[in-house]
């Protein structure tokens, strides 16, 4: 008896649960402040492996009243080297790399401000580094398009230049001199794309990715030669206040007085690894819309679980 007990509590939770998340979802997307309505990257990569991309975004604003107008928007790249930020349409005044809180972003200050119903078309194009992966003789990209946290995108599409590409793992269809993956994003969802190339159909290397690798090899000389020397020297100092301490002062009440200093600090990243782009967010008033959660949809995910959880301990106690 108990047993058909416990599982129709546990239907009848599930229930609640789908009721309940339901309508979260919705309060979440009547309540948005943006919408994408099209997201388009274009990439095609140069002769070293570092990759042009153009970027399109069709970005409408539903509500200009709790947080005021658009002004401003950051969009997520892949990593911080970057270079050639160039804005491509009238409605951007200004675009240019930012790190925000360890991720690395397109910050793109519009034209004017921009109100419920509007629709700002935002192009720029950059050109990115530091994007593959060496497999043997392969060149591989994992890109990962910079993700909203807390906006539906309507339609992203990705092009990938198809020249000299011997493999895409993903589906993806012909679409011209491209290949070409679409597809809609709920608010936080990611979608990623791979491309395999032969090592050789590469003229050169990124000379980011070797600037890079060179700078690893100088630290870890670095840190294998200065490490030996430090530690010599510490001991030549401690050894030498050893020797010169003056003991008269032990047990005439003049305390020693210890001091325990720690401090740490630590890098925030938009993503696993430096081909995963960080979060895009509104600006305009919209800084910090994932962190500051205004549309309140974590306390409402609090509060129904709490509501299910305590639904389902009360029930099944009195049964």
């Amino acid at each position: 008896m108990k047993k058909y007990t416990w599982k129709i509590c546990m239907v009848f939770a599930l229930v609640l649960f789908c009721l309940f998340g339901q309508k979260e979802r919705v309060m979440a997307y009547s309540d948005a402040l943006d919408e994408i309505e099209d997201y388009e990257i274009k990439i095609k990569p140069a002769s070293d492996g570092s990759l042009y991309m153009t970027y399109h975004i069709a970005w409408k604003v539903l509500d200009d009243e709790s947080e005021g107008a658009l002004t401003w928007v950051k969009i997520g790249i892949p990593n911080e080297y970057v270079e050639d930020v160039r804005p491509l349409s009238d409605s951007v005044k200004s675009a240019k790399y930012k790190s925000y809180d360890g991720g690395d972003y397109v910050r793109v200050d519009l034209d004017r401000e921009y109100y419920a119903g509007e629709v700002v078309d935002i192009d720029f194009s950059i050109h990115q580094h530091h994007m593959y992966e060496m497999a043997g003789q392969w060149r591989t990209y994992n890109f990962t398009p910079g993700w909203f946290d807390e906006i539906e995108v309507d339609h992203l599409a990705v092009y990938w230049n198809q020249k000299g590409v011997d493999s895409v793992p993903y589906q993806a269809v012909e679409d011209g001199d491209d290949y070409l993956w679409e597809t809609s994003l709920f608010p936080g969802e990611r979608y990623s794309v791979t491309v395999d190339y032969p090592a050789d159909f590469f003229e050169s290397e990124d000379d980011a990715v070797t600037s890079a690798r060179a700078k690893t090899d100088v630290v870890l000389i670095a840190l294998l030669i200065g490490v030996p020397v430090l530690v010599c020297v510490l001991a030549l100092i401690f050894r030498a206040r050893v020797a010169g301490k003056d003991h008269y002062t032990k047990d005439r009440g003049m305390g020693g007085i210890y001091t325990s200093t720690h401090h740490t600090g630590g890098h925030g990243g938009g993503g696993g690894c430096a081909c995963a782009c960080a979060c895009a967010c509104a600006g305009g008033g919209r800084a910090g819309c994932a962190r500051k959660d205004f549309y309140g949809t974590r306390l409402e995910t609090l509060k129904v679980r709490q509501a299910i959880l305590n639904y389902e301990k009360n029930s099944c106690q009195e049964k």
